[in-house]
């Protein structure tokens, strides 16, 4: 049985209707729900009488996820089934698995990640960002750049993150003169834009 007798009211006389409560020794645990069984006595024979099974292994905490929020009470050790769903904090992705079961000692799946859905725009040389809108929960969603002096911008100075990535930046050129000489001396200038 792997249990114990925790109360009892046979009667020695007509053990009729005689009840036995019992529990599971440590290891073990019901095969059914709660943690102790209830047997009676019905025409010689006992029914209900509590099954117990060996308990698995438990788990250590489960495993700490940036950004992630955990609903349970924090213990030392969780039992054998028990299950933690993590969650992002809003405005932040999930990736990988939101459940995980205590199983012989271990997680089941390895922890999800959450990462931010927009991160950091990004950098330009010569330039940075001047503008930027942002959602409601103050993510970062677009900027518009702008270059230092003597750089020009090659292209429109916005961009948007879409889908947790950043469009293309721009880039700042370098404003030149080229200088050319006609047959006759007219002099002739040809501005051009480069990356530098």
């Amino acid at each position: 049985m792997n249990g114990f007798i925790v109360q009892s009211n046979v009667r020695n006389v007509d053990p009729r209707n005689s009840k036995i409560y019992s529990s599971c020794n440590v290891g073990f645990k019901p095969s059914t729900r709660g943690w102790w069984g209830e047997a009676t006595c019905t025409e010689g024979t006992w029914s209900g009488i509590l099954e117990c099974i060996v308990q698995g292994v438990p788990c250590d905490p489960p495993p700490k996820v940036e950004n992630a929020i955990v609903n349970i009470p924090y213990q030392n050790k969780y039992r054998e089934g028990f299950e933690v769903n993590y969650e992002c904090r809003k405005s932040i992705e999930i990736e990988g698995h939101k459940k995980l079961t205590c199983e012989n000692g271990s997680w089941t799946t390895p922890p999800p990640t959450c990462k931010p859905s927009c991160p950091d725009p990004p950098p330009i040389t010569n330039g940075d960002f001047t503008k930027e809108k942002r959602d409601v929960e103050g993510v970062i969603t677009e900027v518009s750049y702008q270059c230092s002096r003597q750089f020009t911008l090659s292209s429109t100075g916005s961009i948007r993150c879409l889908n947790g990535k950043w469009q293309s930046p721009p880039k700042c050129l370098r404003k030149y003169i080229i200088f050319n000489w006609s047959e006759h001396g007219v002099i002739s200038t040809c501005q051009v834009y480069i990356n530098v």
